[in-house]
């Protein structure tokens, strides 16, 4: 395996400006999370990735911040006693979340999805995480900044065949 050069936006202060200065650099993946930056992250990204469309994307659902769990309640995704953990890996909340990390970071398909703290839904049951997540064979996802295993989404995109599935995490077009 050769390693590749990437940016890391957790607690990352000038992102904007990091993503420019990683794709100036030769940087092959951006990693980010829609709870980055108090939610602002993906947003910020966005033009760095328009006018670097060979960067790749890795992005996360699980965390989310007040006004994004307030969204979710509103697009019926979550119930008001959900949204105040700050965490979820519902299906219907996944499917939701990484659409909107779509439109966020402004790109058709993303390159990798991976469940944030995954743990966090069912701690220390790996089967009930696996059974709760749906349509993942095995479970696994990002914790402490260490990926936890290989997860496998169904298809979650949009319209026009955009999405999310595959393996590595969730991987579009496979």
């Amino acid at each position: 395996m050769t390693a590749q050069l990437a940016l890391g936006t957790y607690r990352c202060r000038a992102i904007r400006e990091a993503a420019v200065r990683a794709a100036a650099s030769g940087a092959q993946w951006i990693d980010t999370a829609p709870n980055y930056a108090t939610g602002r992250a993906q947003d910020l990204l966005a033009p760095a990735l328009a006018a670097h469309p060979s960067l790749r994307i890795a992005t996360k659902a699980g965390y989310f911040t007040a006004a994004t769990g307030a969204e979710a309640v509103n697009a019926g995704v979550l119930t008001e006693d959900q949204a105040v953990t700050g965490h979820s890996l519902a299906p219907d909340y996944v499917r939701w979340q990484t659409g909107r990390n779509r439109e966020q970071l402004g790109r058709e398909r993303l390159d990798l999805v991976l469940l944030h703290n995954p743990e966090r839904a069912h701690p220390g049951d790996r089967l009930a995480l696996h059974r709760d997540a749906g349509g993942v064979r095995r479970p696994g996802g990002s914790r402490g900044g260490r990926a936890c295993g290989r997860v496998r989404h169904r298809h979650v995109g949009g319209p026009g065949g955009g999405g999310v599935h595959g393996g590595g995490a969730a991987r579009p077009g496979r």
